[in-house]
């Protein structure tokens, strides 16, 4: 059983980075507006269609630790999910400015082409950890670990729409329908099995950080208050 919100400490060191030749468009989910944009760069973001369905590289999804340094510019602190979930590096408490809990997983459709998603949410930080538990559980995944069949889920997408103190909010649900061969374009670490580990594949130089918009905040300041002292088409 994972549970990644309690690594959060919500309750009820190889830092696992990825190492890929390209790197995907970074996607974001607007939790207000229920709205999906990709970036295009200085700053512009597209609003695009989600996919009715979607292959998410489920044995590479990382968590951790997010935030924006003084130059606006993304910082990552993160593992797979079969290691240790980081330390916070500000400490046992979330402070303000400081690094929140995140996530981040590639995907792949013939539209969006290769797309990573990440958020700061706790709606959807909830909804990925069900996911997660969800595939790992799954029939299919048990048997990759000792197969080491490079595999991944293909998922349909489901909006929820929630009440929070601070108005309505949609929260992103993914359904696994089936399993597929990895997609050529969806790229990322050879999978290991349970007996033997696969050498990585060579990686081209780390691009420079892409400047994101911060993500909706399901009241994290409440949550932790301050005190002063293959052929498949998808």
């Amino acid at each position: 059983m994972i549970d990644m919100m309690n690594e959060f400490g919500f309750g009820g060191g190889d830092d696992g980075n990825l190492e890929t030749g390209i790197y995907p468009t970074v996607i974001k989910f607007n939790a207000k507006e229920n709205k999906w944009s990709t970036y295009a760069g200085e700053g512009i973001w597209n609003d695009v269609q989600f996919p009715k369905q979607i292959a998410i590289d489920m044995p590479n999804f990382k968590r951790g630790w997010f935030k924006f340094d003084s130059e606006s510019k993304p910082v990552r602190v993160l593992a797979k999910y079969n290691k240790p979930c980081p330390d916070n590096p500000d400490g046992p408490k979330i402070i303000e400015g400081g690094f929140k809990p995140s996530f981040e997983v590639n995907m792949y459709s013939k539209d969006l082409d290769f797309v990573v998603f990440g958020s700061q949410s706790i709606c959807v930080l909830r909804s990925m950890n069900t996911l997660l538990n969800q595939w790992s559980s799954r029939p299919e995944t048990q048997k990759q670990l000792v197969t080491g069949d490079d595999i991944v889920p293909v998922c349909t997408l489901e909006i929820d729409k929630i009440a929070t103190k601070h108005g309505s909010v949609y929260v992103p649900t993914f359904k696994i329908q089936k399993f597929v061969n990895r997609p050529v374009n969806l790229i990322g670490e050879i999978v290991e099995t349970q007996a033997q580990a696969e050498p990585k594949p060579k990686a081209k130089p780390a691009p420079k950080p892409v400047p994101v918009e911060e993500e909706f905040d399901d009241d994290l300041d409440a949550a932790f208050p301050d005190d002063d002292g293959g052929a498949d088409e998808f």
